[in-house]
């Protein structure tokens, strides 16, 4: 049966409110506050020293052959002040920069080194710094923790929704990021995941590069995948149907299916009435010579969905919605979701923007229109991105209780991708048009 709601009970009467909670004094409120912080303290110490000690950072950037030796910077130093810089905020128009110039001089209080090292040495990092994101992915992907979703949503193994985000940049990178709507952009095309509460596949590209070509998930079986008409593609459709994936997607308005069969408000099939020589019908077609579909009400159908060499059957509904008639293609199955289920989960896209608001904002990702060099653009991205999934842990970290393991939740093997790499691409890996070598 389709879940319902239920509805709440009346208001309390105003003799029934409940108490207020008492006041802890303020030794006790400072105790806990002690005791929080050495819970968090405790719990990134042991899971983080390793990820960002510079003694092995600095090996990292000696085995990635960006260190060079006899320099008074120390990079891995360089690479931890990058990332904390993404963590302040700045009224500097070359905030990121500067910021994680400052507290680098905080940290190594012995030495002077100039602005312009730094700036060189920032550079360098880019290429320790997307070793990390890679690194932190990777060992996300190993371990099988993530909290099983609740709620209707407990019927899929995750919610994946896709989606990309913008920025300017300045003129002088317009050569190798061109964009679309300025001069020079960077588009980040990102996949988030409900389940583990974070990326799971991240992508940069210029800003003129279509969001379609950059969508190409392995499929996870049983998860549901959201996505708008900006990765409107009847063969990847299909793909994630027959791999056993869950989706819903907006369906274009010029878009005309062949029509199956109907169904009305009780759950009753209806066969679709047949064109000439019993060949099915379009949508069009069937909405005009079907009464019972005019009546302005939402609308449940089985439609014939085309590919190159395959077809399959799915669902397409519509909801009307603040007087227009919201139409949507997928492969919910009828029993347990009506078509006002179908419409109201497709309103968890966006969730996705959540994350793009962290990074522009609490990440300081959205920085970058006055860099001029690819090198730093690509430190600021990087350590943007990694300072984002350093903050979610730290939150988790610090919300979880005491006796419960805080092993990081993890996206599944396969499902996760970082590109721009300065290593040789795989075969079959994705062209990198964005972060040359």
């Amino acid at each position: 049966m389709p879940y319902r709601f239920k509805k709440g009970s009346a208001s309390l009467a105003s003799d029934s409110r409940p108490s207020p909670p008492a006041r802890r004094d303020r030794d006790a409120l400072a105790a806990l506050e002690r005791a929080a912080e050495q819970r968090v303290a405790l719990a990134l110490t042991e899971r983080f020293a390793w990820f960002l000690a510079p003694v092995r950072l600095n090996a990292l950037a000696e085995d990635l052959r960006v260190l060079q030796r006899n320099r008074a910077l120390d990079l891995g130093l360089v690479v931890i002040s990058v990332i904390l810089s993404a963590l302040s905020r700045s009224s500097d128009t070359e905030g990121r920069v500067r910021d994680a110039f400052a507290i680098y001089r905080q940290i190594d209080t012995a030495v002077d080194v100039t602005d312009e090292a730094f700036r060189k040495a920032m550079g360098r990092s880019a290429v320790v710094l997307q070793h990390l994101l890679q690194r932190w992915m990777r060992e996300l992907a190993k371990v099988e923790a993530w909290a099983p979703l609740r709620g209707r949503l407990a019927f899929f193994k995750d919610l994946l929704l896709t989606d990309s985000t913008c920025f300017k940049l300045a003129r002088a990178l317009v050569a190798v990021l061109p964009g679309s709507g300025s001069a020079a952009a960077l588009k980040l095309h990102a996949i988030y995941s409900v389940r583990a509460d974070g990326p799971v596949s991240v992508e940069a590209t210029a800003g003129r590069e279509h969001d379609s070509p950059h969508f190409r998930p392995a499929w996870v079986a049983g998860a549901l995948y959201l996505w708008d008409l900006g990765y409107n593609d009847y063969e990847r459709l299909l793909e994630a149907h027959l791999a056993g994936a869950f989706l819903v997607q907006r369906l274009k308005d010029k878009a005309n299916p062949r029509v199956l069969a109907w169904y009305d408000a009780q759950g009753v099939r209806h066969a679709a009435p047949r064109g000439p020589r019993g060949a099915l019908a379009r949508l069009d077609e069937t909405l005009a010579a079907t009464v019972a579909l005019q009546g302005g009400g939402a609308l449940d159908l089985d439609v014939v969905l085309e590919g190159e060499d395959v077809a399959s059957i799915l669902r397409v509904v519509c909801v009307p919605t603040d007087g227009q008639d919201r139409y949507y293609l997928t492969n919910l199955p009828r029993e347990h979701f009506t078509p006002f289920d179908v419409a109201e989960i497709y309103g968890a896209r966006w969730e996705v923007e959540l994350l793009f608001k962290d990074w522009q904002g609490g990440c300081r990702i959205d920085e970058v229109a006055r860099l001029s060099n690819l090198d730093t653009l690509r430190a600021v991205i990087y350590s943007g991105v990694l300072a984002h999934l350093l903050a979610r842990e730290v939150t988790r970290v610090g919300s979880t209780p005491s006796d419960t393991p805080a092993d990081p939740p993890t996206p599944r093997p396969g499902t996760l991708r970082v590109v721009a790499d300065v290593s040789p691409p795989a075969a079959n890996a994705p062209s990198v048009a964005a972060f040359p070598p």
